[in-house]
């Protein structure tokens, strides 16, 4: 595989966003943390045989690591399957090997993680919470309900008997609130009920 001028331009610059070293091979695991992050940033490289630690040593590395194989053992940990290039390059005299990772449109996970990229430094992504079964809308809801049940006829009040129940699901079914929002999971049930009052057979 070719990499590209760039990447291999920025080899014995600093680590940065999109540039990471390790001076000898890492586990697939390592390697599958950084394509992920380095996809679901800006892209980047990952050089084998270059050390950082304050001074930066280009060491190369011997034949005795299989870069390739763990590469693509990597590689089968991500998903989705990421487009990664990888091969060995001559720097100086020294044997690298470069694994070039291009930024992703859809976010790459491992593990059921996704990672990111923060200037050097590799991290799992922020997951942001869903929106708690706590808001004000359904509490509104449900009084607005107790106030209607004090002045309806039998047929209607079984109808306010169901709604109540879809309150209830609502507040048991994290996963469809957490997609809709617990307002919006029970809106189209409070519009045609309370609003057009069907008939209840």
């Amino acid at each position: 595989m070719v990499i590209a001028p760039e990447t291999l331009a920025r080899i014995g610059q600093p680590e940065s966003e999109f540039l990471e070293y390790k001076a000898v091979l890492p586990p697939a695991a390592t390697i599958a943390q950084l394509i992920s992050a380095f996809a679901n940033t800006k892209g980047g490289a990952i050089v084998l045989g270059v050390a950082d630690q304050g001074k930066i040593t280009i060491n190369g590395l011997s034949d005795e690591f299989r870069a390739v194989p763990i590469t693509r053992k990597a590689i089968d940990l991500l998903t989705p399957t990421p487009a990664v290039n990888y091969d060995y390059v001559d720097h100086g005299g020294k044997r690298l090997f470069v694994i070039e990772v291009p930024q992703s449109g859809t976010e790459v996970s491992f593990g059921g993680k996704a990672y990111g990229r923060t200037g050097a430094q590799t991290a799992p992504k922020l997951v942001v919470p869903a929106k708690p079964l706590t808001e004000p809308g359904i509490e509104k809801l449900r009084k607005a309900l107790a106030d209607d049940r004090k002045a309806c006829t039998e047929a209607r009040a079984k109808l306010l008997d169901h709604y109540e129940s879809v309150l209830v699901s609502v507040r048991e079914s994290p996963e469809r609130a957490a997609v809709q929002g617990p307002s919006r999971a029970i809106g189209s049930f409070w519009k045609s009920g309370l609003d057009g009052c069907p008939v209840v057979r």
